[in-house]
């Protein structure tokens, strides 16, 4: 492993050790949660918006380290962010998840996350926090849609 692969362990580790935005909402303008059946791993998500954007979120998650750290660094990164700017993000990190590790790495927010192309196995439990975040936007649809 090397030096800033060890950097980038100690960086989610300490999100897993201490996650953010971990306090509930007492009131969300839209929640999401997301399981993965095969291992356990449960994200819930609660966000509320100001001006069109993420004002404050919050992430309740249980499982893997990689689960719990990467909801957490999510919740971090998408504040202050529009649903669009949120979507481009989530598609740009599964794309930047399934290159080759030689490959440069595009998104510098989320650089924490690259030794794990070498580990597709994995990649769900960095994609379930985000997914939740998804399934909280497909319900804000459905209730502004009614």
């Amino acid at each position: 492993m090397t030096s800033s692969e060890d950097r980038y362990r100690e960086i989610l580790l300490d999100h897993f050790r201490h996650p953010r935005n971990k306090n509930p909402l007492v009131q969300a303008q839209t929640q999401g949660r997301c399981l993965n059946p095969s291992c356990g791993d449960l994200v819930e998500c609660k966000v509320n918006f100001a001006d069109e954007r993420v004002n404050e979120i919050s992430v309740q998650s249980s499982g893997c380290t990689m689960a719990v750290a990467s909801a957490s660094f999510m919740s971090e990164v998408v504040k202050g962010l529009s649903l669009a700017e949120i979507q481009k993000l989530y598609d740009q990190f599964r794309q930047e998840l399934k290159k080759s590790l030689a490959e440069d790495w595009q998104l510098a927010e989320l650089e924490s996350f690259r030794p794990l192309r070498r580990n597709p196995s994995r990649h769900p439990c960095a994609l379930i926090g985000w997914e939740a975040l998804h399934q909280a936007f497909k319900n804000l649809e459905t209730k502004s849609c009614k």
